[in-house]
C-alpha cells in the first residue's frame, strides 16, 4: 500500500493509536465500490480483521441499506424485514439521477412505500446483541407524524437532520433491533414529493474505543455512478469516515471497447472532489479471468490510472493484483478455490482472504507511520 504524509493520514494514525491504547476514540471507515461490496462479505472481514486487533473494542454495523425493499440482494451478517410495498431505486438505474430526491443522502439507493409499510434491520455476527446502536441515524423525507419508532428499546429523543433529510434517534439503552413505520400523508406536499426512505446508520456512542465499517456497495456500479450521487458531502457529514477505501473499476474495465479511459479519470476526479478532504485510498481491480482479452487490458490500464490518480490528489493506492501475485493473480486465486466460476466474483473465502490481505497492508502502514 503507497500512503502519502498528509494531515488527513495523520489523524487516522492519531485515531488508530488512540484505539489501540484504548482510549475513548471512534474508528470510521466507510468502503466504496460495487457487487464485491455489496456481497457484505469484503465489509465482514474487515470487522473480524480490527476485532481481532483491538478485541477491547465495541462496534455497531453501521451503514444498513434497503436492498431487499428495492428487491435485491442484502449483504451478508444484516437481516431485512418489511411489509407493504415498496417501490425501489438504485444509483446505477438510469432513472436514478432524475428521481434522486433533491435532499439526498448519498446513499445510492432510495425506496418509496406505496401507502402505509414496515421494515425491520437486524444486525448478527452472528449474535446481533454483537452489534448493538445507542444512536440511529434514518435518512428520509417523512415529517414526524409519518413514521414510528418500533424497535426494541424505548426512544428517548431525536433530532432533525439538516436540510431535512431525515432523522437522528437516541434511544435509552443499546438496542439490536432497528424497526420503523411508516404512514404516508395526504398533505399537498406529500403528492407532490412522494415519501421516501434511504436506509439507516448504526452507531454505538461510548467512553470505550469503538469501531465502525460502513459498506457502501451497488452491484454494477461503475465510477460514473458513484460521481453523479448528490449526496456525498451530506453522507461523509453524518458518517465523518476517518478512512475512506474506494474500490470501483471492474464493471468499467467489462466495458470492453466502450471503455473511455480519459472519461473514467474525470469521473473519479469528481468524486474525490465531492468526498473531500479526507483519507481515501484508491483499490486497484482484483484479479480476473474473463473474455474478451480487452477486459483484462482495461483492468491492467485502471490500476495504472488510479496509480497516478492518487500521487496527484494525495490519496493512497493499494494493487489486489500485485499483493496476490502480479499478473498470474487469477490462477493463484483459482487454485485456492478464492474465484468463482465467472471469474470475477470471490467465494465466501476469497473474500475474507482480501479482506485480511487489505487490513495487513493498512497495519503496515500504521505501524510505520504511527505517532
Amino acid at each position: 500500500m503507497i500512503v502519502p504524509t498528509n494531515e488527513s493520514f495523520a489523524h487516522l494514525w492519531n485515531t488508530m493509536d488512540s484505539i489501540e491504547q484504548g482510549q475513548s476514540a471512534e474508528l470510521s471507515i466507510l468502503y466504496i465500490g460495487g457487487s464485491h461490496v455489496q456481497a457484505g462479505w469484503l465489509g465482514h472481514g474487515l470487522r473480524q480483521a480490527i476485532a481481532d486487533w483491538i478485541p477491547h473494542a465495541r462496534t455497531a454495523r453501521g451503514l444498513m441499506l434497503p436492498y431487499r425493499m428495492a428487491h435485491t440482494n442484502t449483504p451478508t451478517h444484516f437481516r431485512t424485514e418489511f411489509a407493504g410495498d415498496w417501490k425501489g431505486i438504485r444509483c446505477t438505474e438510469l432513472a436514478y439521477l432524475a428521481e434522486q430526491p433533491n435532499a439526498s443522502c448519498g446513499t445510492g439507493i432510495v425506496v418509496q412505500p406505496q401507502g402505509s409499510a414496515w421494515f425491520q434491520h437486524v444486525s448478527y455476527a452472528p449474535d446481533s446483541s454483537h452489534h448493538l446502536t445507542s444512536q440511529l441515524t434514518l435518512w428520509t423525507n417523512a415529517t414526524l407524524e409519518e413514521w414510528n419508532w418500533e424497535g426494541s428499546e424505548p426512544l428517548t429523543s431525536c433530532e432533525p437532520l439538516p436540510e431535512k433529510r431525515g432523522w437522528r434517534l437516541h434511544f435509552a439503552s443499546p438496542a439490536d433491533t432497528l424497526a420503523v413505520s411508516f404512514a404516508s400523508s395526504a398533505s399537498e406536499m406529500r403528492q407532490s414529493e412522494p415519501l421516501w426512505y434511504g436506509g439507516a446508520s448504526s452507531s454505538l456512542k461510548s467512553s470505550n474505543a469503538n469501531f465502525v465499517v460502513h459498506d457502501w456497495g451497488h452491484n454494477g456500479l461503475r465510477i460514473r455512478h458513484a460521481a453523479g450521487e448528490m449526496g456525498w458531502s451530506a453522507l461523509v457529514d453524518d458518517l465523518k469516515p476517518d478512512l475512506v477505501l474506494i474500490g470501483i473499476g471492474l464493471n468499467d474495465a467489462m466495458r470492453g471497447s466502450n471503455f473511455d479511459p480519459a472519461e473514467f479519470q474525470d469521473s473519479y476526479l469528481s468524486l474525490l472532489d465531492s468526498l473531500g478532504d479526507l483519507a481515501i485510498v484508491l483499490l486497484g481491480n482484483t484479479p480476473i479471468q474473463v473474455e474478451p482479452e480487452r477486459a483484462l487490458g482495461n483492468s491492467r490500464a485502471i490500476d495504472t490510472i488510479l496509480r497516478d490518480l492518487a500521487k496527484r490528489e494525495g490519496c493512497g493506492f493499494f494493487s489486489f493484483t500485485e499483493a496476490l501475485g502480479g499478473s498470474t493473480a487469477w490462477a493463484a486465486c483459482q487454485s485456492n478455490g478464492w474465484l468463482k466460476s465467472d471469474g470475477i466474483h470471490f467465494t465466501e473465502s476469497g473474500y475474507m482472504a482480501l479482506s485480511s490481505i487489505l487490513f495487513k497492508a493498512w497495519q503496515s502502514e500504521f505501524q510505520a507511520r504511527r505517532p
